[in-house]
């Protein structure tokens, strides 16, 4: 799903109005290394890529000076990784390995305000599909769905004439359903619980202009914390092996949003990730996006 600004680059390029005034579109991609705790302690490693191209279909001004949007975006991603856990006697043992895709339709919705805060609601909905392979040669397929819902907001502070200090705020919700499955040994009963991740974060954005094209560059840190919830798989209805969802991560980044023209701007970001609790995780992720006014 990503953030605000992944998306969409900045608050500040929402400057046009009417139907269907603009579009945009990023790809993105991370190498990343997961761990868990549970009964087994799983870890993946594992790359992730995929695409985002959305279109704002309606956006208007209100009495107040505030300006409102609504779209809709679709997307598509790939995962591509090790798993490991303990097994064998041993942990960190590498057990198998796993393919998924998710093809999504999201819709959003955004207020930004004539100080230049923004509020930005989005709602998507994926379709997984992939198998997942154990080094024993016995494999299972994976299909089920995602719900995803996010609500974001940030509000500049001024810092001097070229830079202002951005705090925000995220809380993403999702759940996750995958069907039942047979691997030709045992029955796999798979259950989810909902979990609930936030963000806290800030940005520092400046403002430049590079041979008559005025770009902005920033510095952002964030705190994402995962609360309470597992996941539980079953075996044949009986043993079970649960995963717990809880997480506490940081992340610190770059990135920068060029404006070509009055109909064309370009943003890029990457991003460290570590974990800051128990579990090793730890990753990089890069996205590159673009937006078009008609």
């Amino acid at each position: 799903m990503g953030t605000f600004h992944e998306r969409q680059g900045d608050q500040a390029l929402l400057t046009e109005y009417d139907m269907a005034p603009a579009g945009w579109a990023r790809v993105f991609g991370s190498d990343f290394r997961q761990r868990w705790s549970g009964d087994v302690s799983p870890g993946l490693d594992a790359s992730f890529k995929g695409y985002q191209i959305g279109h704002d279909l309606y956006a208007w001004h209100l009495d107040n000076g505030r300006s409102q949007r609504v779209g809709l975006f679709v997307a598509h991603n790939r995962l591509d990784g090790k798993v490991q856990g303990f097994a064998e006697g041993f942990r960190n043992y590498e057990t198998g390995h796993l393919k998924l895709s998710g093809q999504s339709l999201g819709a959003y919705w955004t207020l930004t305000t004539p100080g230049g805060g923004y509020v930005d609601a989005v709602a998507m909905g994926t379709r997984l599909d992939g198998r997942s392979r154990s080094v024993r040669g016995t494999g299972v397929d994976i299909e089920g769905h995602v719900m995803s819902l996010s609500a974001e907001a940030g509000y500049p502070l001024p810092l001097s004439q070229r830079w202002v200090a951005e705090p925000q705020l995220q809380i993403i919700y999702q759940r996750i359903d995958l069907q039942d499955q047979h691997d030709g040994i045992a029955h796999l009963g798979f259950d989810s619980q909902s979990y609930t991740t936030g963000r806290i974060g800030i940005r520092f954005k400046g403002r430049y202009q590079f041979s008559s094209v005025p770009i902005a560059p920033y510095l952002r840190a964030n705190l994402w914390h995962t609360k309470d919830g597992h996941d539980t798989l079953t075996f044949d209805h009986a043993e079970q092996i649960r995963t717990e969802h809880r997480s506490t991560t940081g992340s610190i980044g770059a990135g920068m949003i060029a404006t070509l023209s009055s109909k064309a701007s370009l943003h890029w970001s990457a991003d460290y990730l570590v974990d800051l609790g128990e579990q090793g995780t730890e990753g990089v992720n890069t996205s590159l996006g673009f937006r078009l006014v008609w």
